[in-house]
């Protein structure tokens, strides 16, 4: 099957102007809903979440983030995760292939920080503070992390299809 894309150019006019704004508005609710997203995978807590947005666009609602503000908020966040040191860089790529096996529900920051409590005994805040593990609870947590995608391996080879 070949699918052709039509393009259309429609001028505006004043009754398009509406569907203009519900577009944008649209738009504007699907980057909050990556933000929240970044949230969940990060693990932060309300408060913390709510800190970055004031410190950002002196705001405390993401209702109330300019389209702007909306794109600096994600990429803090976004650079939130990204790890300095060369472990936590590794747990990260670990992290993303664990999250092929787990239930969505499985698939957020509280439970990878759960989990490297139970590996470690150390309590994450957030993923935020990989960086601050030392290097025997890295080694730690990387190896619980290497067991379980393992075992979630095995797990699915004993799934019949």
């Amino acid at each position: 099957m070949k699918f052709a894309c039509i393009i259309v150019i429609i001028k505006p006019s004043p009754k398009s102007k509406n569907c203009v704004k519900k577009l944008l508005k649209t738009k504007s609710k699907v980057k909050i809903a990556a933000i929240k997203i970044e949230q969940k995978k990060l693990g932060l807590s309300d408060l913390k979440y709510r800190q970055i947005l004031n410190d950002i666009a002196g705001v405390d609602s993401a209702r109330f983030l300019a389209p702007g503000d909306i794109i600096k908020v994600y990429r803090k966040m976004h650079n939130m995760a990204s790890a300095n040191s060369r472990a936590a860089r590794y747990f990260w790529v670990l992290w993303t292939e664990l999250q092929t096996y787990l239930k969505s529900a499985e698939c957020s920051g509280a439970w990878i920080c759960g989990f490297i409590r139970r590996a470690t005994s150390v309590n994450l805040e957030d993923l935020t503070c990989l960086d601050e593990l030392a290097p025997g609870d890295m080694h730690k947590a990387i190896e619980a992390i290497k067991n379980r995608i393992e075992y979630e391996k095995e797990k699915m080879a004993d799934v019949p299809f």
